[in-house]
């Protein structure tokens, strides 16, 4: 989103403390001013600006970006585009509707970085040696919209939504591949509560993904 220069204008490499480091956005200028010019809006040359102060930054426009890239029904509807060439991000057709994505990107950003959601009330509720042996599931009793996620013959993470369990990033099971890379090694009680952290963030990324598509829906779609 944007590249450190020092006071003298020199990339951050050349000296990050010789002078004052600033922020240089990576969005173009022109890009975003033009953007600004057709919502009749004033841009900002950084940071993030406001709707209700008519003020467009190059942050809003990034996490705008981002969200659109990680909207379901952009990457359905463009999915053999994609394959062959660079997204191409349809312009905002108002304010609302960029501020709308603008602040889902945003959130969605935090938690694809570490953020963690809501706690979803994941256990790990037996002692044993926290050694990773082999990973099976199994249905959670009374709840079928979760699994027990074992890891040896004793131990097992609870009550691990399905959601979770298969979501996914460049088709690769997130959870199952983190455990997996982990057999045969005994898990620290920072692996553990990783474990439950990333859960909780997947759970709170796939709610902000809901909401990028209502925001579509609201505006009755991309263009």
């Amino acid at each position: 989103m944007c590249h450190i220069q020092d006071g003298r204008g020199a990339n951050a490499q050349d000296g990050l403390f010789d002078g004052s480091p600033q922020c240089v956005s990576n969005i173009n200028p022109e890009y975003g001013k033009s953007v600004a010019d057709e919502l009749r809006f004033d841009y900002l040359p950084e940071h993030s600006g406001n709707l209700e102060q008519r003020r467009l930054g190059p942050e809003d426009i990034f996490y705008y970006v981002y969200a659109i890239l990680n909207s379901n029904s952009y990457r359905v509807a463009y999915n053999d585009l994609l394959k062959e060439d660079f997204p191409r991000i349809p312009r905002p057709q108002n304010a609302a509707f960029l501020f709308c994505l603008a602040d889902c990107g945003r959130r969605l950003a935090q938690l694809h970085l570490g953020a963690s959601g809501p706690d979803v009330g994941v256990g790990y509720p037996v002692d044993g040696n926290n050694k990773v042996i082999a990973v099976r599931t199994e249905v959670a009793q009374g709840a079928a919209e979760t699994l027990d996620v074992h890891i040896n013959d004793t131990q097992l993470f609870s009550q691990v939504p399905v959601q979770a369990w298969e979501y996914t990033v460049g088709r690769y099971p997130v959870l199952a591949r983190w455990l997996k890379a982990r057999r045969g090694r005994r898990l620290e009680l920072d692996d553990v509560e990783h474990f439950q952290s990333s859960v909780n963030s997947i759970m709170a990324a796939l709610d902000v993904v809901s909401d990028i598509e209502n925001c579509i829906v609201a505006q009755g779609g991309l263009w």
